[in-house]
Formats: structure tokens, C-alpha cells, sequence
């Protein structure tokens, strides 16, 4: 130990100086490094590899999904190239000439035929306008039941009268059975109205056969027309042309009497309302 008056060399645990006798301070020793230190430099190395992981794993998951998006839209183009060339090919014929596409059923236009004609229920019209009940010359029937006493014919139906009847006269309910009307001459059909039934009394009407269901033959045309079980007047209006001088009615189905003995069906009557043909 170096004395800091007059330089001597002493040992380094002398107290005082062996040349001028100061007293000797001795020097503190080098302070050792913080043991904390080697703890802090291991946490900051694991903090640094765990973020290098995670900055890799972010990476690879963000150049994974660019590739998936990249082999997607690849996919796409793909699938529609080959969309737009089978549209190509459909196009195109076989030696390689457009193909015209064949019209459909709804660019066709069509014009409603001449004699067509359809119906629709109506109630009786406060005005026929230029209509008008047209006449009939004679009235037939497939069958007629025999009945002492009273006329049952078909032309029960045109006198007007509710308490008289066309009633069919075959066993069983008369499926099949009709009658005809024969105009004077050929009309414009515009309404029909029917009373349809045995109209003699209400007793009458519910115990006997009422027709639900007519098949009704005009101007070249037939349809079907069913009718409420009902005792009261039933019109259809006739929709579109309907020229025709005879006009036929056939029970299709009926609405069942209460009386078994009384199986018969009875029609009241039948108007036939129209105009002249042009």
C-alpha cells in the first residue's frame, strides 16, 4: 500500500506508514458484479425467442393463407374458363356454326281460336243489354219416366212453370241421361239459367235427384259445369263465341234425394239467353 504522503511502498495491511508514519486508509475492494444481473440477461434472451416464435408463427400463417387465397382464385379462373367455354361449345355447332335456339311455347303468340268459348257463374243480370231468351223450336230427352197423371217430357223445362219437371226415366240415378234444345235457328249464346231439381214444393225438391254436375255440349264444344245443392236459380255467363242452334245437357253426377224410391233426377227448367249471329 502506496502512502499518499511521501510515496512509500508499505504492506497492504499496515495501518501507518513505516517511512513518515501517516496513517494508512486501506482500499476498499472492487465491488462484485449485481448476482441479479445473469437473471435479467436470461429473462431478456427467453423474451427475444419468444418473440422471434411468434413473429415466425404470424408470418408463416399469413403466407399460408396468401397461398390458400392464391390456389382459390386460381380455382375460380379455372372454373370459369371452362364455364365460359362450355357455353361456347353449347353456342356453337358441331362444324363450328352458331346454333339458333329454338322459340319457346311463351314467345310464340297465338290468337284465341274462332268457336272457343268458356263460362263463368254469375247471378241474374239487372240488364241483359242486347241479349235476349232465345226461342226454341223442340226440346228432346234420352229417357222419361212414365208418371199417370203427369208429363215428365223434356219440354217440362220451357213452359215456365216451377211446378212441372223433365225427370229421366232409367234405373238408378240417370248418369249419362239428357236432354237437347233445338233453337229456331243459329244464336250467339251469352247466358244460361238453370232451375235445377223437382220445383213442385220443397218437399218434392229435397226427396228427388238434383243434378251437380252437367255436361253441356255448344257450338262444337263441351265442358263440364257443377251447381250448388241449392233450390234456386243458377246462371252462367258464356265468354267468348258461341254460335250454335242446338245445345245439349248430361247429368254427370247428382246430388242424392232422401226418398230411395223417388231415385230419379228432375230438371225445372232451362233459359237460354243470347243474340243474333253475325
Amino acid at each position: 500500500m502506496k502512502c499518499p504522503v511521501c510515496g512509500f511502498e508499505n504492506e497492504n495491511d499496515s495501518q501507518f506508514c513505516g517511512n513518515c508514519g501517516t496513517p494508512l486508509i486501506p482500499e476498499e475492494p472492487e465491488k462484485k458484479g449485481s448476482k441479479k444481473t445473469p437473471v435479467i440477461i436470461a429473462v431478456v434472451i427467453i423474451v427475444v425467442i419468444i418473440a422471434a416464435a411468434l413473429i415466425g408463427y404470424f408470418a408463416y400463417d399469413m403466407l399460408s393463407d396468401n397461398g390458400d387465397m392464391i390456389a382459390m382464385e386460381e380455382t375460380e379462373e379455372e372454373t370459369t374458363e371452362q364455364d365460359t367455354k362450355e357455353e361456347s361449345d353449347k353456342d356453337t355447332g358441331e362444324d363450328g356454326t352458331d346454333e339458333e335456339e329454338p322459340e319457346t311455347a311463351d314467345e310464340e303468340e297465338t290468337e284465341p281460336e274462332d268457336g272457343v268459348w268458356t263460362f263463368s257463374y254469375t247471378s241474374a243480370p239487372a240488364s241483359l243489354g242486347t241479349s235476349f231468351e232465345l226461342p226454341v223450336a223442340q226440346a228432346m230427352a234420352t229417357s222419361v219416366i212414365d208418371q199417370e197423371g203427369h208429363d215428365n217430357s223434356a219440354a217440362m223445362v220451357l213452359d215456365g212453370r216451377d211446378e212441372t219437371s223433365w225427370q229421366e226415366g232409367v234405373a238408378g240415378e240417370g248418369i249419362g241421361e239428357g236432354i237437347s234444345l233445338y233453337l229456331d235457328r243459329e244464336y250467339e249464346v251469352k247466358y244460361l239459367a238453370f232451375k235445377l231439381g223437382n220445383w213442385r214444393s220443397d218437399d218434392y225438391y229435397l226427396q228427388n235427384n238434383r243434378p251437380q254436375t252437367l255436361k253441356i255440349t255448344m257450338g262444337g264444344q263441351e265442358t263440364e259445369v257443377s251447381f250448388s245443392n241449392m233450390k234456386q236459380e243458377q246462371w252462367i255467363a258464356v265468354d267468348g263465341d258461341c254460335d250454335t242452334s242446338e245445345i245439349k245437357f248430361e247429368i254427370v253426377s247428382v246430388y242424392q234425394g232422401t226418398n230411395p224410391s223417388w231415385n230419379d233426377t228432375c230438371i225445372a227448367e232451362i233459359s237460354v239467353y243470347g243474340e243474333e249471329a253475325e
